[in-house]
């Protein structure tokens, strides 16, 4: 997921950049216009309802890569006195 330029994050990014050129805008981060006055309430909710979405990639992004990285963490295999890691399991 992390690097993936169809990711969440980039299609989000690339959505935003086409939203803003089709409404003739040259918007800076989305949740600074929230309570824009000079936007229609159906502009607002478009960026109320993008920002939660960015909310949750950014969310999903980040555990996916705590993840990833706790993956492939090197083990230090502390051996359970039969031979096996306490951490990993496997063999030492």
């Amino acid at each position: 997921m992390p690097g993936n330029d169809d990711g969440p994050i980039n299609l989000l990014i690339r959505e935003y950049a086409r939203w803003n050129q089709e409404q003739s805008f040259n918007l800076g981060s989305a949740d600074e216009h929230l309570h824009d006055e000079k936007l229609t309430e159906e502009q607002r909710a478009y960026l109320a309802s993008f920002c939660r979405r960015w909310d949750i990639a950014t969310e999903t992004e980040r555990a996916w890569s705590d993840a990833e990285a706790e993956a492939f963490k090197p083990c230090r295999h502390r051996d359970d006195g039969r031979g096996r890691c306490i951490d990993c399991g496997g063999f030492i």
